[in-house]
């Protein structure tokens, strides 16, 4: 079922998303969690000055996302039936914008992420539909992009726009 290192992949009848829905609350701020603490170790805070820094966030997060496309998708990345991710999307004229995208800590690796965009890469592909993102440029998951041909678009001191067009769109 997986191949080596780049080429991790899950049968697609096993990774599905499903929409967010309030029952998967408690998994999506497990799953922010989970990211942003590692980001605020970082910057050595102790515990309890983190959490209303992270309860902060998580709700700035949250209404950011809701409101930054015209046309939202946000659903829950399963393997079989158990949550391990979340993606959201965004659709802005012809773009479909993979807006966010995170699998739990122990999950990466496995080709999950991969999986999920090689899905949105074949409906963008009917739909004749440019996908893009942004990605800090030391996030591991640029090579990820790399491989599945998303090309860098545009850049500043710390972010990389990248993007990816089907065969049959060209700009």
């Amino acid at each position: 079922m997986r191949k080596s290192t780049m080429e991790n992949t899950y049968d697609p009848d096993v990774v599905k998303t499903t929409p967010n829905a309030p029952c998967h609350k408690p998994f999506v701020y497990d799953l922010f969690l989970a990211q942003r603490t590692e980001e605020l170790e970082l910057a050595h805070l102790p515990p309890r000055q983190r959490q209303p820094i992270l309860d902060m966030q998580f709700r700035a997060h949250e209404q950011h996302h809701a409101h930054a496309y015209p046309v939202v998708r946000d659903q829950i990345i399963l393997v079989k039936t158990e949550p391990v991710g979340r993606v959201i999307q965004g659709f802005s004229g012809n773009r479909m914008i993979l807006a966010d995208i995170c699998i739990q800590k122990q999950r990466r690796g496995k080709g999950i992420a991969g999986t999920v965009i090689r899905r949105f890469q074949k409906e963008a592909g009917k739909e004749n539909m440019e996908m893009t993102l942004t990605v800090y440029k030391w996030n591991p998951a640029v090579g990820i992009y790399r491989h599945l041909g998303f090309k860098v678009a545009g850049e500043n001191e710390i972010m990389l726009l990248m993007s990816w067009l089907p065969d049959s769109v060209s700009m």
